[in-house]
Formats: structure tokens, C-alpha cells, sequence
């Protein structure tokens, strides 16, 4: 089992401090660790993963700071975006880090993150794949197609040339079996988590990726599944460490997901009061406490590390960043480093 660390903050830090103080401290430590990755996603317009809105920018600079780990976008959504300018960007990416890259595409979901690019929100799942193919052409330098400034059609390859032939790709999915196949069929990884799946329905859909691979006569794949995690000494300091900041980050979700909804369904009685939110809540962290996170001790945590291996998950991305304080994070992160060092 590989372990990275994954990052997606809900707020900008409004103390004082820099939002990006764990980035860079984690960084550093798993690349001196041995941890196999570090991932940073893209978020637009709301609280929610507020401190990243550009995977490109924040890997730059990771790429500048550490030697061997894989510096991974978690993910980059590939409708609001040019392809050309994806592909030019993460080739250099690629020099800057020595051949350390690899991207999670993602399709989108939130209508008001496609105000960047409304036209492709209707018919995101095409577009994105339709750019990836685009993308995995002028990565090997086979050129593509484009009308330039004169109408005029021309053949166009990007530069410069990635240190790698082949950008390793994962697709970013919620947890619907559909995303899963589309990944086997297009030859790769899967990056997922359990908000809205539980592990028999994950084992599933890695099963169903998994002979979906075969048949296309792919290779294995790569399945990466985030995971909360905060690992200390003492199983209930770990639980109330995370609880109120776990409260606060699963809140804001869902916030986000209703909004979402609203904007879906164009309606505002979709609402629950704020006590009943808290019920979900406190329902939904007991949930995660059994078998969604890495949180607790080493001891408490190996049982679901095993499980996982045991039903295909190739990597946990530890998702350290939802809100408790980074000095109490860096403390803590050789307890992490001791439960990696189980499966290493």
C-alpha cells in the first residue's frame, strides 16, 4: 500500500498565518519519508477547498521544494480549461520537478465553477474526454489540429518536451460506477473517495474497473482513495483533535452539494434546519471514525489499511489539511509515517 498526502482545505486561514504553511512543512516531510505523492486539487468560488484554485501553481512550487516525491493534481477540471495550455504547462511541470508529474482530470460539477467556461458545462464528460486525448497527443509530440488567428488550419505541436513520453493520468470520480469504467476504458487510474460510497460498493466498482481493464488488455490500473486522516498516540485524543473541524469541513460540503442542488433543481426549499444538520453530522463522523478514516492511532487504523489492500486500493491519499492547526498536524505526522512504514 503507497501512502501520499492530499491537501483541500476549506478556508483561507483568516488568523494571520499563510494558508499554504502545511503544504510546504508536509511537503517536505513525505518527500524525506518516502511517501509516494503529494495531491492538490482545483477549487473555484466558495470557501470549500478555497486556498487552491490553480493545481498548476501550487505544484510549481512543490516541485521547487522537494527531490523525489510525485507531485500530483487532485484534481485539474479540464472543461474550464484549454488543452493546449494544460498539456504546455505540465510539460513544464515535468522538467521543473525531473519527471515527477501526474494529473487527476475531473469533469466538473458545480454550475458556478463553469462561469470560467459556461458553454462546456452542458457536455463536460465529452469535452473532458475529448481534451485528455488532445493532451496525450502533444504530450508524445504527435501534434493536433487547430485553426489559427486566420482561419486557417494548421498542425501544432507543444513545447517544451515533457521529460516523460506518458503523463500519468487518473480520473476523479464521486463514486459513480460509470466514471469507473470510462477510466478502464480510457487506460487510467481511478482517484475516489467515500462520501458518497461505503467499502462493499467501492470493492465493487474496483472489481467492475478491474475486469473492465482486463478485457480492454490494459494493465492493472491504479486505484487512489482519499481518506481523512489524523494519527496520534491516543485513540479519543485523535477523535476529539479531528471531531470539530471534521464537523466543519463535512458541513461546508454540504452545504456546497445543496447549493449545488439548488442550482440543479432552481429551487430554495431544499434547506434543513440546523439541527437536524447536526444529527447528519454527528451520524456522518461516527461513520467515519469506523471505516471512512485514518483517524485514531496506528494500532486502530491497520485494520482498515488491510482492507483496503485487501479489496484492490492501491494508495491512500491522507487527507491532513481539514482544519486542525498545522503545528498540531507536523507534531502528529510521524505516527503516519509509522503506519506507512507497516505497508512499505
Amino acid at each position: 500500500m503507497d501512502f501520499s498526502l492530499f491537501y483541500f482545505s476549506s478556508q483561507v486561514d483568516d488568523n494571520g498565518t499563510c494558508p499554504y504553511e502545511l503544504l510546504w512543512q508536509g511537503a517536505k516531510f513525505a518527500d524525506e519519508n518516502n511517501f509516494s505523492a503529494i495531491w492538490t486539487p482545483e477549487r473555484h468560488f466558495d470557501e470549500f477547498g478555497a486556498p487552491f484554485p490553480s493545481p498548476v501553481v501550487t505544484s510549481a512550487a512543490l516541485a521547487m521544494i522537494t527531490k523525489k516525491i510525485q507531485i500530483r493534481a487532485g484534481s485539474v477540471v479540464l472543461p474550464l480549461h484549454n488543452a493546449v495550455r494544460v498539456a504546455e504547462e505540465w510539460a513544464m511541470l515535468d522538467h521543473f520537478s525531473n519527471g515527477r508529474v501526474g494529473i487527476a482530470f475531473a469533469s466538473g460539477w458545480h454550475a458556478r465553477d463553469f462561469s470560467l467556461s459556461p458553454y462546456n458545462y452542458a457536455n463536460r464528460k465529452k469535452i473532458m474526454l475529448e481534451q485528455l486525448e488532445m493532451i496525450k497527443k502533444l504530450w508524445r509530440q504527435e501534434g493536433i489540429s487547430l485553426v489559427d488567428g486566420n482561419g486557417v488550419e494548421t498542425q501544432v505541436n507543444t513545447y517544451p518536451v515533457p521529460v516523460n513520453k506518458n503523463i500519468p493520468v487518473w480520473f476523479a470520480a464521486s463514486g459513480s460506477e460509470e466514471t469507473f469504467l470510462t477510466a478502464a476504458d480510457n487506460n487510467v487510474g481511478i482517484l475516489t473517495h467515500l462520501f458518497d460510497q461505503d467499502l462493499e460498493s467501492l470493492a465493487e466498482k474496483i472489481r467492475l474497473y478491474r475486469n473492465r481493464l482486463k478485457s480492454n488488455d490494459f494493465k492493472t490500473g491504479h486505484v487512489v482513495l482519499m481518506l481523512h486522516t489524523f494519527v496520534g498516540d491516543d485513540l479519543e485524543y485523535a477523535k476529539n483533535s479531528a471531531k470539530p473541524h471534521l464537523k466543519s469541513y463535512l458541513e461546508t460540503a454540504m452545504k456546497l452539494e445543496s447549493q449545488q442542488q439548488r442550482y440543479m433543481k432552481n429551487t430554495d426549499n431544499m434547506s434543513v434546519s440546523q439541527e437536524d444538520l447536526d444529527v447528519i453530522l454527528d451520524y456522518t463522523i461516527e461513520r467515519f471514525y469506523k471505516n471512512k478514516s485514518l483517524i485514531g492511532t496506528v494500532e486502530s487504523c491497520v485494520p482498515l489499511v488491510e482492507k483496503l489492500k485487501e479489496i484492490g486500493v492501491d494508495e491512500i491519499a491522507c487527507f491532513i489539511d481539514f482544519g486542525i492547526k498545522h503545528d498540531i498536524v507536523m507534531q502528529n505526522l510521524s505516527k503516519l509515517n509509522s503506519l506507512k512504514n507497516r505497508f512499505f
